[in-house]
């Protein structure tokens, strides 16, 4: 599976963004634990809170629009198989006419 890479992607940026912002706020909240300093924990849990809800948001948008991808790329694969097998149904007539045509030409030399 191809990875994504974050300069492409807007949606795969921020979700890294989001990912770094939540690594910082987790040692701040430990190193804040560790002094314990009760108004700054509550608001770096409240951040992380919020930070994690965004993620979760993101990582959604993302799987839909993956999915709508799938599925447009699923519609078109279906379309070229249509396609591919009315050829091949062609194809197979041919060789049923020649066959066809091959025994009247042998019936007629045997007559003459």
């Amino acid at each position: 599976m191809k990875e994504i890479k974050s300069k492409d992607k807007p949606d795969a940026k921020q979700l890294a963004q989001i990912r770094k912002s939540l690594a910082e706020i987790e040692e701040l909240r430990y190193n804040e634990l560790k002094n314990s300093t009760k108004t700054s924990v509550t608001k770096l849990e409240q951040a992380s809170v919020d930070l994690r809800k965004t993620e979760r948001e993101l990582i959604s948008k993302i799987g839909i629009d993956i999915a709508s991808k799938i599925k447009a790329d699923g519609e078109s694969l279906e379309i070229l198989a249509a396609k591919i097998r009315k050829r091949v149904e062609k194809m197979g007539r041919l060789p049923k006419r020649l066959d066809s045509l091959s025994k009247v030409v042998i019936s007629i030399f045997s007559i003459i």
